[in-house]
């Protein structure tokens, strides 16, 4: 008989109380986990620790992977006429041939119709170029005619400054910006925390 069956056999021969019942099962599990403790080989703890590791990363690094529901947001709400000027004193533009970038030309495609859509989801159109501001799926800033979710922004207002995220993701990390030279800065390389991502608004 085991050790763990002899305390068994000896505890059943009487009725312990409330508290004698709590010191006894805190005694029972000690020697069942003595008896048969949980063991995993090297290899699999190696596995697991990587396996986790690797999704972390994955989980990181890869925004397809969580989306934000942007069902119903397509009833606008309002519209607003802006410039948007930038960290690094430009305007916000859109050329003709739909290249987003700065300008400090107050006179160029600087206008935006801002259209909102519910309480923080915004669509920036700009009025000369005729064109939508929107970000694919590798980060680039580009422009399209017609609205999809790609165009789709999440508006923030901290301290008066503004932020515009991808709605299509839960992480507010696609975010847009410009470059000290003036030119659209990749999605994928932009978080909360850099100066460079808030914008005023006139």
């Amino acid at each position: 008989m085991t050790k763990l069956e002899e305390t068994r056999t000896a505890l059943s021969r009487y009725k312990p109380n409330g508290p004698m019942r709590f010191i006894i099962a805190i005694v029972l599990g000690t020697l069942m986990f003595q008896a048969s403790p949980l063991q995993l080989p090297r290899d699999a703890v190696v596995r697991t620790r990587w396996n986790f590791e690797r999704t972390t990363l994955e989980n990181a690094f890869d925004h397809t992977r969580e989306k934000r529901s942007v069902q119903g947001s397509e009833q606008q709400t309002n519209i607003r006429i802006v410039r948007i000027y930038h960290h690094y004193h430009y305007f916000l533009q859109v050329s003709k041939g739909g290249k987003v970038g700065g300008t400090k030309d107050i006179k160029g495609n600087v206008y935006f119709r801002m259209e909102t859509y519910g309480t923080s989801l915004v669509r920036l159109y700009n009025i000369a170029a005729k064109l939508y501001i929107a970000i694919n799926k590798r980060g680039v800033v580009i422009t399209e005619k017609s609205k999809t979710d790609k165009s789709l922004f999440q508006y923030s207002v901290n301290g008066g400054f503004v932020r515009f995220s991808l709605a299509k993701y839960k992480r507010d990390t696609w975010l847009l910006t410009l470059k000290k030279n003036g030119k659209v800065k990749n999605a994928r390389r932009t978080n909360p925390n850099m100066k460079a991502t808030i914008f005023l608004l006139f």
